[in-house]
């Protein structure tokens, strides 16, 4: 296999601007939100958008979600921000910070940090959109949400090969990621699953799965062999889990077949995106058949979103799992905490 000279250029953050931006939205009592929303994802959308500070200078839009998730209302944030090919500059949004502020005798006050996910389906997200959600159950009393939205100005981290002149690269003298995927050029370890073998680079594995930048960073076997063996996994697995280190994306044909794998596999190698790309799926199609499988999924792999949702799906359900006492005997002594939580639910 060919080495070649290539380096990550700008890969720690270089942020050349921070700033929050903050709003406050107030809100219907929760039963008067469940009236407005009678089905399940039916929604209310407030849009909104910034004249000042780094926001000002870029197209972007902000839009709150106000939606219905079976019994609960739910929060979400649709992002549009536009970073143009030619900038050499990215903003983006480093993180959400949402606050419920509950009115009555006693004020209280919930905390929460919002994550990146795909909506759930049906909704739809419009293109170059992000989807970020609260996880957090809804105060009974929330009366004002506050949003603090934390936006970053940095230079991109970009793969840079010095061995090749700058007019043999994509825009800027940057390689495109895209087309190393599967491919022999350049390729400088294998990555091996049962019969198959799948070439691939090893800065472009290291730059997404701080697992493999642990393993190449030191003087182990696959180090110095260059050859990586992968026994936990099928073949296909591995090609989609490849997909998504190089093109960001798994193949929608595959995504029902391989997503309990890679969400497993997401875990093991440290890549968070692809975690929650995985659990987005596994929660939208949970279902009485599988509950019980993904809640102890869920445990082994700390999800608390796909934890919470096969157990309210248990739950709602709880006849299915336990129809007569030998049943409830063997699904005490290997659920004892679900069984709590199902006698705390029926009070």
């Amino acid at each position: 296999m060919e080495s070649t000279n290539l380096r990550i250029e700008n890969w720690e953050s270089h942020e050349v601007e921070e700033i929050s931006y903050s709003v406050s939205i107030k809100v219907p009592p929760k039963d008067d939100i469940l009236r407005l929303l009678p089905n399940h994802l039916s929604a209310l959308k407030y849009p909104w958008q910034y004249r000042t500070g780094l926001l000002s200078s870029t197209k972007h839009s902000f839009k709150l979600c106000l939606y219905r998730e079976y019994h609960e209302p739910k929060l979400g944030v649709y992002i549009f921000i536009e970073n143009l090919p030619e900038s050499r500059d990215i903003i983006e949004i480093r993180g959400i910070d949402v606050t419920y502020v509950s009115s009555g005798e006693k004020s209280t006050v919930v905390e929460d940090t919002m994550s990146k996910f795909d909506p759930p389906k049906p909704m739809e997200i419009p293109p170059d959109t992000a989807f970020w959600q609260s996880t957090c159950g809804w105060p009974d009393h929330a009366s004002i949400i506050f949003l603090i939205l934390n936006v970053v100005k940095r230079k991109p981290a970009l793969i840079v090969n010095d061995d090749i002149p700058a007019s043999s690269f994509s825009y800027n003298g940057f390689v495109d990621i895209k087309k190393y995927f599967l491919s022999e050029e350049c390729s400088d370890v294998t990555i091996r699953c049962g019969p198959d073998s799948f070439p691939a680079h090893l800065l472009i594995l290291s730059s997404r799965s701080a697992y493999f930048a642990a393993m190449f960073s030191c003087s182990m076997k696959e180090a110095k062999e260059r050859v990586i063996k992968i026994d936990d996994m099928t073949p296909q697995s591995v090609k989609e889990l490849l997909r998504f280190i190089y093109l960001g994306e798994i193949d929608p044909s595959s995504v029902s077949l391989y997503a309990k794998d890679l969400f497993i596999a997401a875990e093991k190698y440290g890549m968070t995106d692809l975690k929650q790309l995985c659990e987005r799926h596994l929660v939208e199609n949970l279902t009485v058949e599988n509950a019980i499988e993904m809640y102890d999924l869920s445990q082994m792999h700390g999800s608390l979103v796909l934890l919470n949702k096969s157990k309210e799906v248990i739950l709602w359900n709880k006849e299915k799992f336990a129809p007569d006492p030998e049943t409830l005997r063997e699904f005490t002594c290997k659920y004892p905490k679900l069984i709590f939580d199902l006698l705390q639910f029926e009070k």
